[in-house]
Protein backbone atom coordinates (compact mmCIF):
# COMPACT_ATOMS: atom_id res chain seq x y z
CA UNK A 1 0.00 0.00 0.00
CA UNK A 2 2.55 2.40 0.77
CA UNK A 3 4.37 1.98 -2.72
CA UNK A 4 0.89 2.78 -4.45
CA UNK A 5 0.54 6.22 -2.47
CA UNK A 6 3.81 7.05 -3.33
CA UNK A 7 3.38 6.46 -7.36
CA UNK A 8 -0.01 8.26 -7.32
CA UNK A 9 2.51 11.49 -5.15
CA UNK A 10 5.25 11.07 -8.06
CA UNK A 11 2.82 11.20 -10.85
CA UNK A 12 0.38 13.94 -9.59
CA UNK A 13 2.54 16.36 -11.68
CA UNK A 14 1.51 14.14 -14.93
CA UNK A 15 -2.14 13.76 -13.60
CA UNK A 16 -2.74 17.51 -13.11
CA UNK A 17 -1.00 18.19 -16.59
CA UNK A 18 -2.83 15.30 -18.41
CA UNK A 19 -5.98 16.87 -16.82
CA UNK A 20 -5.34 20.74 -18.08
CA UNK A 21 -4.12 19.85 -21.53
CA UNK A 22 -7.52 18.03 -21.81
CA UNK A 23 -9.54 21.12 -20.56
CA UNK A 24 -7.60 24.03 -21.95
CA UNK A 25 -8.23 23.26 -25.54
CA UNK A 26 -11.65 22.28 -24.70
CA UNK A 27 -12.34 25.53 -22.61
CA UNK A 28 -11.30 27.49 -26.63
CA UNK A 29 -13.25 25.13 -28.63
CA UNK A 30 -16.20 26.09 -26.90
CA UNK A 31 -15.50 29.61 -25.40
CA UNK A 32 -15.22 30.79 -29.34
CA UNK A 33 -18.42 29.43 -30.02
CA UNK A 34 -20.10 31.36 -27.27
CA UNK A 35 -18.53 34.41 -28.59
CA UNK A 36 -19.24 34.33 -31.71
CA UNK A 37 -23.01 33.21 -30.86
CA UNK A 38 -25.82 36.14 -31.36
CA UNK A 39 -27.05 37.87 -28.82
CA UNK A 40 -30.24 39.07 -30.06
CA UNK A 41 -29.06 42.78 -28.72
CA UNK A 42 -29.39 45.60 -31.42
CA UNK A 43 -27.74 49.04 -29.88
CA UNK A 44 -29.88 51.94 -31.39
CA UNK A 45 -28.47 54.95 -30.64
CA UNK A 46 -31.67 57.57 -31.21
CA UNK A 47 -30.12 60.61 -31.51
CA UNK A 48 -27.59 60.01 -28.53
CA UNK A 49 -23.89 60.62 -28.01
CA UNK A 50 -21.84 57.70 -29.13
CA UNK A 51 -19.75 56.52 -26.20
CA UNK A 52 -16.77 55.82 -27.33
CA UNK A 53 -16.19 59.48 -28.90
CA UNK A 54 -13.40 61.41 -26.96
CA UNK A 55 -15.29 64.81 -25.29
CA UNK A 56 -12.02 66.54 -25.84
CA UNK A 57 -10.24 67.43 -29.41
CA UNK A 58 -6.57 66.58 -29.88
CA UNK A 59 -5.59 70.50 -29.43
CA UNK A 60 -7.56 70.63 -26.56
CA UNK A 61 -11.13 72.27 -27.28
CA UNK A 62 -14.64 70.79 -26.09
CA UNK A 63 -16.07 68.68 -28.81
CA UNK A 64 -19.89 69.71 -29.34
CA UNK A 65 -21.90 66.73 -29.35
CA UNK A 66 -25.57 68.22 -30.97
CA UNK A 67 -23.87 69.76 -34.44
CA UNK A 68 -26.29 72.09 -35.60
CA UNK A 69 -26.71 72.41 -39.32
CA UNK A 70 -28.76 75.44 -39.63
CA UNK A 71 -28.40 79.03 -38.29
CA UNK A 72 -31.76 78.86 -36.30
CA UNK A 73 -30.66 75.83 -34.41
CA UNK A 74 -28.52 78.31 -32.58
CA UNK A 75 -30.00 80.11 -29.09
CA UNK A 76 -27.43 82.68 -27.47
CA UNK A 77 -28.73 82.36 -24.14
CA UNK A 78 -25.73 84.48 -22.47
CA UNK A 79 -22.67 86.02 -22.72
CA UNK A 80 -19.58 86.14 -19.78
CA UNK A 81 -17.76 88.88 -21.32
CA UNK A 82 -14.24 90.44 -20.30
CA UNK A 83 -12.39 92.81 -22.32
CA UNK A 84 -9.17 92.05 -20.74
CA UNK A 85 -9.37 88.23 -20.73
CA UNK A 86 -11.25 85.67 -21.95
CA UNK A 87 -15.12 85.48 -22.95
CA UNK A 88 -17.29 83.28 -23.01
CA UNK A 89 -21.17 82.26 -24.96
CA UNK A 90 -23.72 80.62 -23.66
CA UNK A 91 -25.02 78.64 -26.79
CA UNK A 92 -28.30 75.60 -26.61
CA UNK A 93 -27.24 75.24 -22.86
CA UNK A 94 -23.90 74.86 -23.16
CA UNK A 95 -20.50 77.17 -22.41
CA UNK A 96 -18.74 78.37 -25.47
CA UNK A 97 -15.24 79.76 -25.69
CA UNK A 98 -13.80 81.66 -29.05
CA UNK A 99 -12.25 79.36 -31.53
CA UNK A 100 -14.65 76.70 -30.36
CA UNK A 101 -17.16 74.66 -32.66
CA UNK A 102 -20.85 75.23 -32.17
CA UNK A 103 -22.63 72.38 -34.43
CA UNK A 104 -21.30 73.24 -38.17
CA UNK A 105 -19.93 76.79 -37.18
CA UNK A 106 -17.51 78.41 -34.86
CA UNK A 107 -17.54 81.35 -32.57
CA UNK A 108 -15.25 83.68 -34.18
CA UNK A 109 -16.04 86.35 -31.61
CA UNK A 110 -17.62 87.29 -28.50
CA UNK A 111 -18.80 90.82 -27.83
CA UNK A 112 -20.48 92.53 -25.17
CA UNK A 113 -24.15 91.72 -26.47
CA UNK A 114 -23.40 89.79 -29.24
CA UNK A 115 -21.38 87.18 -31.01
CA UNK A 116 -20.07 86.22 -34.50
CA UNK A 117 -20.11 82.76 -35.75
CA UNK A 118 -18.36 81.53 -39.56
CA UNK A 119 -19.73 78.36 -41.36
CA UNK A 120 -17.42 77.77 -44.18
CA UNK A 121 -17.04 81.34 -45.94
CA UNK A 122 -20.53 82.35 -43.76
CA UNK A 123 -20.30 85.12 -41.54
CA UNK A 124 -23.69 85.22 -38.82
CA UNK A 125 -24.07 87.80 -36.26
CA UNK A 126 -25.83 86.79 -33.26
CA UNK A 127 -27.38 89.51 -31.01
CA UNK A 128 -28.59 89.01 -27.03
CA UNK A 129 -31.88 89.29 -26.85
CA UNK A 130 -32.44 92.22 -24.20
CA UNK A 131 -34.99 92.41 -21.35
CA UNK A 132 -37.99 94.80 -22.26
CA UNK A 133 -38.11 97.48 -19.34
CA UNK A 134 -41.48 95.98 -18.53
CA UNK A 135 -40.32 92.40 -17.71
CA UNK A 136 -39.31 91.41 -14.25
CA UNK A 137 -35.78 90.49 -13.69
CA UNK A 138 -34.89 87.18 -11.33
Amino acid sequence: MKHYKSYIFKNKALIIFAIFSILIPLSVVFGEGEAKKDTGFIYKINNTREPFMPLVSADGTVVNLEPQSDISDIHLEGIIFDPGGKSYAVINGNVIAENDSVGNFKLKEIKKDKIILQNGENTHIIELIKEDAGEKKL
